[in-house]
Parts: C-alpha cells; sequence; structure tokens
C-alpha cells in the first residue's frame, strides 16, 4: 500500500532565471514479512529538490540543481541518504 503527497514550485527571478524547488513524502506498506528478514516492511521516504534554471543564450538552458532523499525503512538493508548534486546543459530544438 502506497500513500504519498507532492508539492512544488517556480519563480521567476529574470527573464532568463527561474528558482524552483519540490518535496515530496511516501509511506510504503508491503503486505507480508520479508522471507530473509521475517519482519513486515514498511519504509517512509521523503525527496526535496531545489535548484535554479538559467538560460543563457536562445534553445540553451543551464539548471544547477540538489536533490536530497531519505528513506526510513524497519528493514535495516533497506534504509538510506543520498544527496545528489547535478549540472544540466540542454540544447531545445
Amino acid at each position: 500500500r502506497l500513500v504519498g503527497l507532492r508539492a512544488g514550485g517556480q519563480l521567476a527571478l529574470a527573464r532568463n532565471w527561474a528558482l524552483f524547488a519540490n518535496v515530496d513524502w511516501e509511506r510504503r506498506r508491503y503486505g507480508a514479512p520479508d522471507p530473509f528478514f521475517a519482519v513486515v516492511r514498511r519504509d517512509r521516504q521523503v525527496n526535496a529538490s531545489l535548484g535554479v534554471s538559467w538560460i543563457p543564450a536562445t534553445a540553451w538552458r543551464v539548471t544547477p540543481q540538489w536533490t536530497g532523499t531519505h528513506n526510513d525503512s524497519t528493514l535495516p538493508v533497506s534504509e538510506y541518504r543520498r544527496r545528489i548534486w547535478s549540472v544540466t546543459v540542454r540544447r531545445e530544438f
């Protein structure tokens, strides 16, 4: 069983700059005990992203972004934290 919420937004800072953010939360409940650990798995996960979008020239977009994830689980092998910094450069056709 999966339940979740998601929210996000974008704010134009200038003609070619925008700030964006989003956050989402999930709760997952599995229906039977895990065959290896003999416990019913339940996960709670939170994701958050923050970044900017910059248009340096016509048809080009540069997007640096930070994303963080935290998964809390009743199974220790399924718990994790992840942080990612990325920069995407895109040319639109």
